[in-house]
């Protein structure tokens, strides 16, 4: 992932260029990339998505590569209406969410004639 990181056109991308990212990503996003468990890094406003390797597996062979430095909108449609407000609190109240026993569906595999 650090590979596909380094050649993204981050020009496309809402959290722009690498050399612009504050420290904070920095840090957050190196420890996820080294990391040996699935980890992500939502970013923005718009939730941005960031991942290391592990990750792979659970996104899926057509979500992946498509998804990196995509809205969490976009990555993750089919639950958004879910985990959206969830992450929304989260950054308005700085305080963490917590679901028990919260069933969601989530493609691993995009629908027929979409594509990222």
């Amino acid at each position: 992932m650090s590979r596909r990181m380094r050649a993204l056109d981050w020009s496309k991308v809402d959290v722009g260029s690498p050399e612009q990212w504050p420290q904070n990503l920095k840090i957050s996003l190196g420890i996820c990339l080294a990391s040996p468990f699935p980890m992500f890094v939502w970013w923005g406003p718009s939730f941005t998505i960031l991942y290391n390797d592990a990750y792979i597996s659970f996104l899926g062979r057509t979500k992946h590569p498509g998804v990196l430095g995509r809205p969490g909108r976009e990555a993750w449609y089919e639950i958004w209406d879910t985990i959206g407000p969830m992450l929304q609190s989260i950054r308005e109240t700085g305080k963490a969410t917590w679901s028990e026993d919260i069933l969601m569906f989530f493609d691993r595999e995009l629908p027929s004639g979409w594509q990222l």
